[in-house]
């Protein structure tokens, strides 16, 4: 991106929005870079009017927030762009071109909800509870061992 003459600046206050040529293309390049701003410092865009809209929405935040205001937008970027390379990642894995988040986001919740809903049809019951505890400290013991051993270890009988 290269940027042309101060003459090709459109606004002048902070921040700054210009005319620059990139990709052999011509754009507007809005330059919040200065002024303690700690955000995203630079947008392209490809209309005047968006370029101006996004200096003035920027210019709006920073006078409302202050610098606190410009670390969180940056990191909410951060986190945005994230998504969007996973996103874009998925789009291409799965070959689909029209996945939104929405759609990973629903699909994940419904399989949540699928995986729980199965791990409560495999809790046991109380009896097959206790079968499977007996199965697992008392492997080889024929039931009426175990139940003698149950009996004698939870005091209902004496020990022979």
């Amino acid at each position: 991106m290269r940027m042309l003459d101060a003459k090709n600046l459109i606004r002048s206050t902070w921040p700054r929005v210009r005319e620059v040529k990139k990709n052999g293309g011509f754009g507007y390049l809005v330059d919040a870079r200065g002024n303690d701003w700690e955000g995203k410092d630079r947008f392209f865009f490809h209309s005047k009017t968006e370029a101006i809209k996004k200096a003035k929405e920027i210019e709006s935040e920073f006078k409302k927030f202050g610098v606190e205001y410009s670390k969180y937008k940056l990191d909410e970027y951060r986190v945005y762009e994230n998504w969007e390379r996973l996103l874009k990642k998925a789009k291409k894995e799965f070959r689909n071109p029209d996945l939104v988040m929405e759609d990973v986001f629903n699909d994940f919740y419904f399989n949540q909800k699928q995986n729980l809903r199965k791990a409560q049809r495999k809790i046991p019951t109380i009896r097959d509870a206790g079968k499977q505890w007996i199965k697992e400290k008392l492997p080889n013991l024929e039931v009426k061992e175990v139940a003698l051993f149950l009996c004698i270890q939870y005091g209902n009988i004496s020990k022979p």
